[in-house]
């Protein structure tokens, strides 16, 4: 929704919005290529205690022949608001295992101790997915402007994870 300045997929804070098992298929304009269109697969989403079920799910829906579909790339969003758990490290893996280029997006960088956790969070990725140092890229976002208590926040990452998504296609 951030990127595209429009509304192209429900989203909302704690439970997930696209239900278990489904995969919504949003088809936009391409911001790269004028009079194209990019389809975007809004998978349900990943939760410690569901992700053998998704993974089964990934595994199905990325490994299927989709005809008249290409999946260029896959875009894992992580958030800064929350820790990396490791099935969500075991997930990234997986996804590069298969093939895919995979963009992760990091959000809520407009939290308070963004810059303590920046470092820690990079590392964490960077060691975890090594084999696949070509196959991943790490972007950091604040996916809308805000007041705050103390200070204020601008959106920001947008350019960058639009030029990653270019890189991947």
């Amino acid at each position: 929704n951030y990127m595209f300045g429009q509304t192209v997929a429900k989203s909302a804070a704690g439970r997930p919005v696209t239900k278990k098992g489904s995969w919504k298929s949003i088809r936009i304009s391409s911001p790269f290529v004028d009079n194209e269109t990019l389809t975007f697969f809004d998978s349900w989403g990943l939760e410690a205690d569901l992700a053998p079920e998704w993974e089964q799910e990934i595994r199905k829906k990325l490994t299927a022949n989709w005809n008249e579909e290409v999946i260029c790339g896959v875009i894992f969003c992580l958030s800064y608001a929350l820790r990396i758990q490791e099935f969500e490290l075991r997930m990234l893996r997986l996804l590069m295992e298969l093939g895919y280029k995979v963009l992760v997006v990091i959000t809520h960088a407009d939290a308070s101790n963004y810059n303590t956790l920046k470092a820690n969070y990079h590392q964490r990725i960077e060691t975890a997915c090594e084999k696949y140092k070509s196959s991943y890229a790490i972007v950091d976002a604040c996916l809308m402007s805000m007041k705050k208590k103390v200070g204020s926040c601008t959106a920001f990452g947008k350019e960058e994870i639009i030029k990653k998504l270019d890189q991947f296609s």
